[in-house]
């Protein structure tokens, strides 16, 4: 089960960023670039929509491999907090975005483009730390056995 999170998340990340820079890319074209308005909504949407299984594998993930020290653990808590903090942020901007289907698209206004912008970006420094809790800490991840013969590899300490 703990393997699911990190095969999982990628979609959210692809599609939720996809949107945002489709939304800017229709902010900066212009009408020449009016189309992507519509790819901005529904990458958006389905990005938001994938998080929901990406953060129910994550908590299922904690819970059956629990951190192995409180550094580890600590990392984890941030990593979920920030994720439940997207999943409004991008929750409300998605709100925000249907509720104005109807109006005119052609200029987006620059508080939304700003927030999803800073979403985006927030989605960059959750998947960091993601990567650094499978890649350094070995989370959702099972390593096979060391052969006999051959030393463990040693703990980075690094950044």
């Amino acid at each position: 089960m703990a393997t699911l999170h990190p095969m999982l998340v990628h979609f959210p990340i692809a599609l939720l960023l996809f949107g945002v820079i489709a939304d800017l890319v229709r902010a900066v074209g212009g009408d020449r670039y009016s189309w992507c308005a519509t790819l901005g909504i529904w990458g958006t949407t389905a990005g938001l929509l994938m998080m929901l299984p990406a953060i129910g594998t994550g908590l299922l993930a904690h819970t059956f491999q629990p951190a192995p020290d409180l550094q580890v653990q600590d990392l984890i808590n941030l990593h979920e907090r920030l994720s439940y903090g997207l999943l409004i942020l991008f929750g409300v901007l998605i709100a925000w975005r249907w509720d104005a289907r109807g109006d005119d698209q052609s200029a987006m206004p620059v508080a939304y483009l700003t927030c999803a912008a800073l979403g985006a970006i927030c989605v960059i420094v959750i998947g960091a730390i993601g990567g650094r809790l499978v890649y350094r800490h070995g989370m959702g991840v099972t390593l096979p056995p060391t052969p006999p013969g051959v030393s463990a590899p040693a703990e980075s300490t690094g950044p």
